[in-house]
């Protein structure tokens, strides 16, 4: 099926290609719920009952003026620059989560976490919706459903990754790795943009 010229343009022109932000979402669904997964048997491990409790707690308390922060940034700074920003501290945030024999550590990558995984849909769902995608493709539901699948994805990887602490380790890894990943996409837009401008 053929796009119109007009809509190949715009296409052309957007900040992101739409399969790339589908791709990114997915691999920001595949980290996002890795860690999830794994947070409280983390914080059991840190030897605190009461962390082990509230952890989830702290990550929610962080959500909301995560979501407002990153939209704000946005604003200022653009939301590539920001994306490339917001899923880079998830990976980092991720990793930190290895270190849960440190108290102070697990609780700043609950924090970041938290402050972070909202954030990447707080910035991808406003640009899937800015975003043309050729023939009668709804890009929102398509972002949504690249997320679900990493989100499906991500438990069956740490699966197939055996028992114990070194299946939560390798998981961990695999989930900071896809954030990382996620990061790459968004971080060669930017630059794709940037020498663009130039060039002009």
């Amino acid at each position: 099926m053929r796009c119109h010229p007009r809509l190949l343009a715009k296409i052309e022109n957007q900040p992101i290609p739409w399969w790339q932000l589908a791709l990114l979402y997915g691999f920001a669904g595949f980290g996002y719920i890795i860690v999830a997964t794994y947070l409280p048997l983390m914080a059991k491990s840190a030897g605190s009952p009461l962390l082990t409790a509230h952890l989830w707690s702290l990550v929610g308390l962080a959500i909301i003026p995560g979501c407002f922060g990153w939209l704000w940034a946005a604003k200022h700074w653009g939301v590539l620059p920001c994306l490339t920003a917001n899923l880079l501290i998830q990976s980092a945030c991720v990793l930190l989560s290895l270190a849960s024999d440190s108290l102070l550590l697990l609780i700043l990558s609950s924090i970041g976490f938290g402050a972070t995984f909202m954030g990447t849909t707080s910035l991808v769902m406003p640009l899937a919706r800015q975003l043309s995608a050729p023939g009668n493709i709804n890009l929102l539901g398509l972002v949504t459903l690249t997320y679900g699948i990493g989100q499906i994805l991500g438990p069956l990887a740490a699966s197939l990754s055996g028992n114990g602490a070194s299946a939560i380790i390798n998981a961990t890894l695999c989930g900071a790795a896809a954030l990382f990943f996620a990061a790459l996409i968004s971080a060669a837009q930017l630059v794709k943009q940037k020498r663009m401008v130039i060039r002009e």
